[in-house]
């Protein structure tokens, strides 16, 4: 398999740890729209399913990278990844999707990379997926479409090396449902501003939040949003909020 620049393939089974927020972290909250479902929605793709190279760590790079061993810990080992035609945007980076076989065996797994697949419908994946989906069919032919992820992990914020308030960037790891947008009222807005989505799946203020507390409304693809109040950041540090979507 020919792969794009920086892209190797993963996608993660969502074992999410559970447990109680800190006393003293900011309160966040979140919208339920009416037409919220934990089924799969969304484009369906079909295509074949192939076995790897598809680990955490190895002689590539996931495009959704860098990963904390926190957040790899949390997203386990289920691994695949999407075609550059559907992905290459990054905003499929750490989404979950549900893929089915034509023999019925299926998985909810996490995007954390994309690259060059045989068909736009293809992925490939990482041994503990091919076990799980692999019944002996060639080819292997299977759908998929964007899922919720299981379990009740809350949200976490990844903030890159490099941010600071005056150019602010991060990735929204975690999010149950697949993250549309991000926007932010801080000292530099005064009014919801629209944060830019790289390729590699972070979402970046080219301006900066300004020093200070800020509030990040973020939205998934099905509608759902959730808003985010934090005192601050530190470059490099890995947030762990109080919510996710419903």
């Amino acid at each position: 398999m020919k792969f794009a620049n920086r892209s190797s393939w993963a996608l993660t089974l969502a074992l999410c740890a559970c447990g109680p927020a800190p006393n003293n972290a900011p309160a966040d909250g979140a919208n339920n729209p009416s037409d919220a479902s934990a089924m799969p929605f969304g484009e369906e793709h079909a295509g074949d399913f192939h076995l790897g190279p598809v680990e955490w760590t190895g002689s590539f790079n996931n495009a959704c990278s860098p990963y904390p061993s926190q957040v790899q810990q949390l997203e386990g080992t289920m691994l695949a990844g999407l075609s550059n035609a559907v992905a290459a945007n990054g905003s499929f980076c750490d989404a979950c999707i549900a893929i089915t076989t034509e023999r019925g065996r299926s998985v909810i797994a996490r995007v954390v990379t994309y690259g060059a697949t045989h068909a736009d419908g293809d992925i490939d994946v990482s041994r503990a997926a091919y076990d799980a989906l692999n019944s002996g069919e060639n080819p292997r032919r299977m759908r998929w479409r964007l899922t919720r992820c299981p379990g009740s992990e809350p949200i976490h914020l990844q903030f890159q090396t490099g941010a600071n308030p005056w150019w602010t960037s991060f990735w929204v790891r975690t999010p149950s449902v697949a993250v549309e947008r991000v926007e932010v009222r801080s000292a530099n807005h005064s009014n919801w501003f629209t944060m830019r989505r790289e390729a590699d799946g972070t979402f970046n203020d080219d301006g900066g939040f300004g020093e200070g507390m800020f509030t990040l409304r973020i939205t998934a693809k099905n509608g759902a949003t959730v808003e985010v109040t934090r005192p601050g950041f530190t470059a490099g540090e890995l947030v762990r909020t109080n919510t996710n979507f419903p």
